[in-house]
């Protein structure tokens, strides 16, 4: 992805910024990467928009991921005067909306499951980091333990997206990185 001082742009009401990151393959397929930030909002908003200039057949799915170690931050390890937060990471699943993946759980078995909407996030102490896909799709979530190290990887992956010669598709979804509350 390339961006230059072109690639952005502050809407009308100065309340929203928005920046392209624009992408072309050897194979003329090019991808645009917007990014859509809200004065006052810890919510970004993520669009792709893709064109296939090339002589083929175009597909790939949507993904995205968060990585974290394990360790826990002296403020979260708690005391006697106080709870312990939890931090690790959660989801929407078929069974709840607030869905734990306790870390320990994840160094002994990978967890996988496809759901319709949803999210997946890693919660901390005060602060959350969460991928909120389209609510229209069905998508695999994914989270794991890395092999040998101290490292957790969530995320997940999106239906094929195939666009013939000469058409055009997006897909969106949204980050939320702030604040639990």
């Amino acid at each position: 992805y390339k961006a230059t001082k072109n690639n952005y742009k502050m809407l009308d009401n100065d309340d929203t910024l928005v920046v392209d990151l624009v992408f072309v393959d050897d194979n003329a397929v090019k991808i645009v990467k917007r990014f859509s930030f809200t004065r006052g909002s810890y919510l970004i908003n993520i669009e792709f928009l893709i064109q296939n200039k090339s002589a083929a057949f175009w597909s790939a799915n949507l993904f995205a991921q968060l990585k974290r170690d394990g360790q826990t931050p002296a403020i979260e390890q708690g005391n006697s005067m106080g709870l312990k937060p939890y931090v690790g990471g959660a989801m929407f699943s078929s069974e709840a909306p607030y869905h734990k993946l306790k870390f320990t759980d994840l160094e002994e078995t990978a967890f996988k499951e496809k759901v319709t909407g949803g999210y997946i996030a890693m919660v901390q102490h005060y602060f959350v980091s969460a991928w909120v896909p389209s609510t229209e799709s069905t998508y695999t979530y994914q989270a794991r333990k890395v092999s040998g190290k101290d490292q957790y990887l969530m995320g997940f992956t999106g239906p094929l997206i195939s666009i013939p010669v000469g058409g055009s598709a997006q897909a969106s979804l949204s980050l939320y990185a702030g604040p639990k509350d």
